[in-house]
């Protein structure tokens, strides 16, 4: 889509959540309930509006993916001419059917020489290159019994795509990767408590020491699984199987790790947000949420984290329903989608991460919607994410295992930055 059609559809989903204003504004003025006619004017209008902002986030997923440029590095040939992305994905096939006993077509091979394969090329790495991040890193290559790694340029981008916009954990709040994944002591201090006095004159100064804590950051591992692709696919598919491989090892990772850093009880695993935050308002578990529930929840959260750019609220996507649903006693809605950013959602200023490893239902004993500083929950990756080839397991099958494995670890630094509503 081009970028005259981006702004296109923005400016058509502003024009929606105006026309929405309106009717809610003019019912006000009037100091009246919206007529059958009006709900129903209302009631699709909020259907377009959800509909135009489904599609200008899909549209911002594909836009940030698009500005990954892929740049081929391979241990020990260069590559020779020019790359394509066709170039690429013959390669990886070639790779595979060759691993398997295969005939590899030479057109293929032609495009593994390109690339800088060659026939004694056991393993050959691919570097990922980000404009929005100049990192940039190599994978290495795993033992010989493994058979080594393969990152492909296709592959690669593919992976940190389901990983990135799977959950809502990875969007709200900070994500940092190191090298290595010995233990990380991220040191904290709360000082809330202790403030300066007023002392007379020549009157010593008492000291006053900082008592600094300390969160451990572990790195727990998570592998895909295997899946197995095989010499048919290779030989005959015309979609890109590089980038179904890569997307189905990274969903599968991004699985857990969302609902781990969501809900995990921190025993042999991370401790989740929810878990990890405190009670900042409850709700007496009558099945309805409360416009002042909310109100509440956001304000039990000190005012210096709320002023953070970070600070929002997170739930499930049918605690989000519900939300949308609340009225006045005139039957007026009370949640207008904001106007301040197009494709965003958000609540009385604050932005909203929909993240459906949350409760679903407004019900006893469950905790429904987080309010923070997400910035103070940090997701630690370690060092890349590793993808393998298996070339003996599944020979006799005539296909390639494939499985990822990736590193890391939630923790909430500050348990005072975020907060959940809990029904009680």
């Amino acid at each position: 889509m081009s970028l005259y059609e981006s702004k296109k559809l923005k400016e058509e989903h502003g024009e929606v959540v105006a026309k929405m204003h309106e009717l809610g504004n003019r019912a006000k003025t009037e100091d009246r309930a919206f007529s059958s006619d009006e709900i129903e004017s209302y009631d699709k209008l909020a259907d377009l509006e959800a509909d135009y902002r489904s599609k200008i986030d899909t549209l911002e997923r594909i836009e940030k993916v698009s500005n990954i440029q892929r740049s081929p590095e391979f241990v020990g040939v260069r590559p020779t001419g020019k790359v394509t992305k066709q170039d690429q994905e013959m390669a990886f096939r070639a790779v595979c059917l060759r691993e398997v006993g295969q005939t590899v077509p030479v057109k293929w091979m032609e495009a593994a020489e390109r690339c800088g394969i060659t026939a004694n090329t056991q393993d050959f790495t691919i570097r990922l290159s980000n404009e929005a991040d100049a990192e940039e890193r190599a994978q290495t290559v795993g033992t010989a019994g493994q058979g080594g790694n393969l990152t492909n340029s296709t592959m690669m981008p593919s992976l940190e795509k389901a990983l990135e916009w799977h959950g809502g954990i990875r969007q709200a709040c900070r994500v940092i990767r190191t090298e290595t994944g010995s233990d990380l002591n991220w040191p904290t201090l709360d000082d809330t408590t202790s403030a300066a006095s007023i002392v007379g004159e020549n009157t010593g100064v008492n000291n006053s020491n900082l008592v600094f804590g300390q969160k451990v950051i572990k790195s727990y591992k998570w592998p895909s699984g295997v899946f197995p692709v095989s010499v048919e696919l290779m030989q005959d598919a015309l979609v890109p199987v590089a980038s179904i491989v890569g997307e189905a090892l990274g969903e599968r990772i991004s699985r857990i790790q969302n609902t781990q850093y969501t809900v995990g009880d921190g025993t042999a695993k991370p401790e989740g947000i929810v878990t990890a935050s405190p009670l900042g308002n409850s709700t007496d578990g009558t099945g309805t949420l409360e416009w002042m529930d909310v109100v509440d929840l956001i304000h039990s959260v000190d005012v210096a984290y709320r002023n953070s750019p970070n600070f929002g609220l997170m739930m499930h996507d049918a605690v989000y329903a519900e939300l949308l649903k609340l009225r006045d006693s005139e039957d007026h809605p009370l949640y207008l989608p904001s106007l301040a950013q197009s494709g965003q959602r958000q609540f009385l200023g604050y932005n909203i991460f929909i993240n459906n490893d949350m409760s679903d239902s407004v019900a006893s004993d469950e905790k429904i919607i987080l309010a923070g500083d997400f910035s103070k929950g940090i997701v630690r990756d370690v060092s890349d994410i590793q993808v393998s080839i298996l070339r003996e397991r599944y020979a006799d099958q005539l296909a390639v295992g494939f499985f990822a494995y990736a590193r890391g670890d939630f923790k909430l630094i500050q348990t005072k930055a975020v907060k959940h509503l809990a029904v009680t």
